[in-house]
């Protein structure tokens, strides 16, 4: 397989984001009187606002979700300076621009604001294209957002690496024809999806391209 384009997620892969997330959705869905669980975030991960919203609690939908959805944004927003890519993200990229590839981000994070935290971070100059939540009408686990940044890129499915955390980005980029790559400790979470590779540590990348 030749690999000419890698898609990453944003959140759980090139960030760590969860520590902020979590507690952004806490918040804005405790504002309305509810609660919600770790294993329900987890589970919604990688699905655009507002159905990320909806998939954690399925009784929060229309305008609460979208309610709820823009608080955790202003949440996130207001917090980016804590915001931390994991330890091996710059260098990764790094070693991936070198070898001509091109690199791009697809996120269900809202599209207008997903460069901002690309961009306080400092690895928005590494990639060709960045794709949020919202630009397209289906997000993941459809597989349009894949699709479009292939073809932006002028790049086969097949000739793609998609690098995800959650069922929903595996999900979406398998639809697409992307190769697949889970990044996640808990194999047997995604084995019935047969992904096409695990790694750990997104340096791990750099051993299939």
């Amino acid at each position: 397989m030749t690999v000419k384009l890698v898609i990453f997620d944003m959140d759980g892969v090139l960030l760590n984001s969860e520590p902020i997330v979590f507690p952004a959705v806490s918040k804005a869905f405790a504002s309305h009187g509810r609660e919600i669980t770790i294993q329900a975030f987890r589970k919604a991960q990688g699905l655009p606002l507002p159905g990320f919203c909806t998939a954690i609690d399925p009784s929060v939908t229309g305008p609460e979700a979208k309610q709820i959805g823009d608080e955790v944004v202003a949440y996130i927003l207001a917090n980016l300076s804590r915001v931390k890519t994991f330890q091996d993200t710059k260098k990764t990229l790094e070693q991936l621009s070198k070898k001509g590839l091109k690199l791009a981000v697809v996120s269900g994070t809202p599209n207008e604001h997903i460069g901002k935290e690309l961009g306080i971070v400092n690895i928005r100059t590494y990639f060709d294209f960045v794709l949020g939540g919202g630009l397209l009408k289906r997000g993941k686990p459809y597989p349009d957002q894949f699709i479009h940044v292939c073809t932006k890129l002028a790049v086969a499915p097949a000739d793609t690496l998609a690098v995800g955390d959650t069922r929903n980005d595996l999900l979406a980029a398998k639809a697409a024809g992307c190769r697949t790559v889970v990044m996640n400790r808990e194999k047997e979470k995604f084995a019935d999806l047969k992904p096409d590779y695990f790694i750990t540590t997104l340096s791990q990348i750099l051993d299939l391209v």
